[in-house]
């Protein structure tokens, strides 16, 4: 009796189980391998991926896309973050292979972590399309068709001997700043693609580069030089259309994706940084050697309460000898709120520049300490840090960063901040003033004959200003933090 029970109760499941599975294939309309396959990449999109949309505002992007298994495209693409570029890529790969399951794909991102996670976002979308993989090569970077195609994925500089691809696909090089604004590590990304890989090609076959700008000397901008050796066509898809021959034909002034990308959101973000937003949103890196730094904003009184006190330093000494001039500037950072919202405010209180001995200056910033309490940064090179542990030993706490990036690429987050007028000098004009903001209203970032006070003023905006906010009460609210440096 209970075991007829217990099959009854196992059909009636069985029943229930199959009522909802055809009511959620009428729900949903039955797309087949063969449907897919005449489905533009757009509509393919969607297609696959329920939670996606098409993707209209990249139709120049993708019209590029549909065209590499052409054969001999040569495409460098420039889009904003997080307007989806990558993910377009990924369904391509998809939408590529359920057409031609015998192509040859490689696909090379920043990191080899970062391309294995993207292979397997591709691979689940190729299984959702109905392409046939192989069971004999599934690796998490390297996966097949049964047709003998695929896909292999790789970090920069990783090793590709040995293979030959219909497609390469260079999405995203570089990270971040940082590593775009070190010239070996650009040098790197640029070797490996015309040496390493550009050498596995297919002599019919397409290279697609496709990245957000941060440099003009990043990868998109070397390889559409007019005097590159290799022809690469360019097209940039800017976040706020900036004249008539914007790619997508709208007016001037018209957002890219307005319902992710409001005009009040990317204001807001043009307002933080000009110069990451001609990179970053609009395709277009300002070369160096224009104006940096606009007009200075003015303070008549410093806070009394509520502030950090630190010090930004810039020496020009190697580890035994004493050279040019050497600058320590101390500021206040003060956190207040405004329409509801934290802002940081950085004031300039005094600045030592020099030309003396190392003995000399360590004194003066002995001193310096005595009378305001605080941490220290300098950014230095690997020659440069002798110097730094010569100050330590004179009782002064240099916290030292390694200088990865040029002085042009570490004043950026201190022009941002003095142009939204959030790094304020004194209205009472000191005797240092006068030098300091000639130093800075001259800076280009292009063999300045002065920047050593640029220097240091940034390493001064990088310690507190991207650091926790306001500690308190004056001077004795940076104490733990001194001696947690010292």
């Amino acid at each position: 009796m209970a075991s007829s029970l217990y099959l009854i109760q196992k059909i009636e499941r069985l029943k229930k189980s199959r009522d909802v599975w055809k009511a959620e294939r009428r729900r949903k309309p039955r797309t087949d391998r063969r449907s897919l396959r005449r489905l533009r990449l757009g509509k393919f999109i969607p297609a696959i991926s329920s939670d996606r949309i098409e993707p209209t505002w990249l139709r120049p992007h993708l019209v590029k896309l549909e065209l590499l298994d052409g054969g001999r495209l040569r495409i460098c693409v420039s889009v904003p973050p997080r307007h989806g570029k990558s993910d377009s890529i990924l369904h391509w790969i998809a939408w590529a292979l359920t057409r031609n399951p015998k192509l040859q794909i490689l696909y090379a991102t920043h990191t080899a972590s970062f391309a294995r996670t993207q292979s397997r976002v591709a691979r689940r979308l190729a299984i959702r399309a109905g392409v046939q993989l192989s069971a004999q090569s599934n690796r998490q970077d390297e996966w097949e068709t049964t047709a003998g195609g695929g896909l292999v994925a790789r970090g920069i500089g990783g090793e590709i001997m040995g293979r030959g691809f219909d497609v390469i696909i260079v999405d995203d090089p570089v990270k971040g700043i940082r590593e775009a604004g070190s010239a070996a590590a650009r040098d790197a990304v640029y070797e490996w693609l015309t040496g390493d890989v550009f050498n596995r090609l297919t002599p019919d076959g397409s290279i697609l580069v496709v990245h957000t700008r941060w440099h003009v000397d990043d990868l998109i901008g070397r390889l559409t030089k007019p005097d590159a050796e290799l022809k690469f066509e360019r097209l940039n898809i800017p976040a706020i259309a900036e004249n008539d021959n914007d790619p997508l034909g709208r007016q001037t002034g018209e957002v890219l994706w307005p319902e992710k990308w409001p005009v009040e959101v990317l204001d807001e973000r043009r307002k933080a940084n000009a110069y990451a937003w001609a990179a970053l949103y609009q395709g277009r890196p300002r070369p160096r050697g224009g104006q940096v730094f606009s007009e200075p904003t003015f303070y008549d009184n410093l806070p009394t309460t509520g502030y950090r006190v630190g010090y930004g330093l810039d020496l020009s000494y190697t580890a035994k000898t004493y050279a040019d001039f050497s600058v320590l500037i101390r500021g206040y950072v003060v956190t207040d709120v405004v329409a509801g919202k934290p802002r940081r405010r950085l004031y300039i209180t005094q600045v030592w520049r020099r030309q003396c001995e190392a003995p000399a200056f360590a004194a003066l910033a002995k001193t310096a300490l005595a009378e305001k309490r605080g941490p220290i940064l300098w950014y230095a090179s690997g020659t440069e840090r002798g110097s730094a542990q010569f100050f330590r030993q004179q009782g002064v706490p240099v916290v030292v960063r390694n200088a990865s990036t040029d002085k042009y690429q570490r004043a950026q987050p201190l022009a941002a901040s003095w142009n939204q007028g959030n790094v304020l000098v004194p209205s009472d004009s000191p005797d240092w003033l006068v030098d300091l903001l000639g130093e800075v209203s001259d800076f280009t970032g292009v063999g300045d004959r002065k920047d050593d006070q640029v220097d240091a003023l940034a390493a001064l905006h990088d310690l507190l200003m991207k650091s926790g906010g306001s500690s308190g009460g004056g001077a004795a609210a940076n104490d733990d933090h001194y001696r947690a440096v010292a």
